[in-house]
């Protein structure tokens, strides 16, 4: 397994998720212009920005592929499909993050500042630079509480025909996803009269 594809892979797909929760978060801040328009509501910004930043990081990533391809590395993809879906997984999961947390950004302005602080160190945590099998088994339980390194896991097994991970729970990632997208929409839903109003008195 060559070593650029391998960091794409992990790195790579570490910012398709930190992208786009990020500019998911700061949709609303950023779109405030639109709710003069009548009819548009915060969760309307937030789902736009949401797949503008999914189409765009999991172009970029393919697009690293074929460059690194361009130049003769070797690039294996088993399962493109799989490789795909892996991908929108980790959209969603960074669109429900960024839903709940940019509308909790409404009322704690400091959440702003912390977040993308706070997410930079898990870049570490979740398999980037490694696979799962060479975390020492006394951290290995702890590591993977972390959703993103078995959403990188499962996609190095739909890219590299020699790697089969062990430790990768699909079920537990689509668990995940879904309990993010849900706690995302409900915070939305809950939410966008009182930030509506915050517009209007701002």
């Amino acid at each position: 397994m060559h070593v650029l594809p391998f960091l794409i892979t992990g790195v790579g797909a570490f910012f398709v998720f930190q992208n786009v929760m990020l500019y998911t978060m700061g949709a609303i801040a950023s779109g405030r212009v639109f709710f003069s328009y009548p009819g548009v509501m915060p969760f309307h910004v937030t789902i736009a920005r949401g797949i503008l930043e999914t189409l765009t990081m999991i172009s970029v990533f393919f697009v690293f592929l074929f460059v690194g391809w361009l130049f003769g590395v070797e690039i294996e993809l088993e399962d493109p499909l799989a490789i795909v879906l892996c991908l929108l997984a980790l959209s969603l999961f960074g669109f429900g993050l960024g839903s709940a947390l940019g509308m909790a950004a409404q009322f704690l302005p400091f959440l702003q500042r912390v977040v993308p602080a706070i997410t930079r160190p898990f870049l570490l945590f979740s398999g980037a630079f490694y696979t799962a099998e060479e975390i020492p088994p006394q951290a290995a339980t702890y590591f993977l509480v972390n959703p993103l390194l078995h959403a990188i896991e499962i996609l190095r097994e739909a890219t590299f025909y020699s790697h089969h991970s062990i430790y990768a729970d699909g079920a537990y990632l689509a668990v995940c996803v879904v309990g993010a997208l849900f706690f995302g929409i409900l915070l939305q839903a809950a939410l966008k009269r009182r930030v509506l109003c915050l517009d209007k008195t701002a």
